[in-house]
């Protein structure tokens, strides 16, 4: 069985995979079909290299998180003196973090000026756009975060919202505050979702 692991170790060196991939590929690997203590006591020679190997190896260089559509806020934002570098979203193992999203399609472009219901239409397609670019769906959102500019925006808002979410239960919270990053968005919201096992993949 070691054999078979060194010969794996070659294997890998050989294809070029991404240092990431074939860290976690081995190391996986090694733990399901290896994991025994008597081999390391009896000193075998080629265990002690994949030991070592394994030993050398810091989790830093596992796969720990995705970003989706990463870009800098001076080109979302121009008539702003800002220069944060951000990301739409973020998949960190089997979880999405989506970042709040607005009225504003990709391009830039304002859907809805004065229309809450318009604005919360296209930030609910955003959201959709981007969980799927994420490995998960609209379906497998856990949580819910809506920003309303007025109160009075909350009943055309959350009709629309739930015209998206219909049958999937989320925890919701919701906010009114004073304003939003740009005076012409009404809403905004964020979601927090998952990728079910079966569809998640290294």
């Amino acid at each position: 069985m070691a054999t078979a692991i060194v010969l794996l170790l070659r294997e890998l060196q050989a294809i070029e995979l991404p240092p990431k991939i074939s860290h976690f590929l081995t190391l996986r690997f090694f733990l399901i079909t290896t994991l025994s203590k008597d081999w390391f006591l009896h000193g075998r020679d080629d265990v002690k290299l994949i030991r070592n190997y394994l030993l050398s190896m810091s989790y830093k260089t596992m796969p720990t998180h995705t970003r989706i559509r990463m870009f800098n806020s001076k080109d979302t934002y121009p008539n702003q003196s800002l220069d944060n570098d951000l990301c739409q979203a973020v998949r960190a193992g089997n979880t999405v973090y989506v970042r709040g999203q607005v009225g504003t399609d990709f391009e830039g472009n304002l859907v809805g000026l004065g229309d809450p219901r318009a604005q919360a239409e296209q930030a609910m397609k955003n959201l959709k756009q981007l969980l799927e670019e994420a490995g998960s769906d609209l379906s497998h959102i856990v949580k819910t975060t809506t920003y309303l500019t007025d109160a009075r925006f909350r009943e055309p808002v959350y009709k629309e919202v739930g015209k998206w979410l219909k049958g999937v239960f989320p925890i919701s919270t919701g906010l009114v505050v004073s304003a939003l990053g740009q005076p012409h968005w009404l809403m905004e919201i964020d979601v927090i979702a998952v990728i079910p096992d079966d569809e998640s993949t290294v």
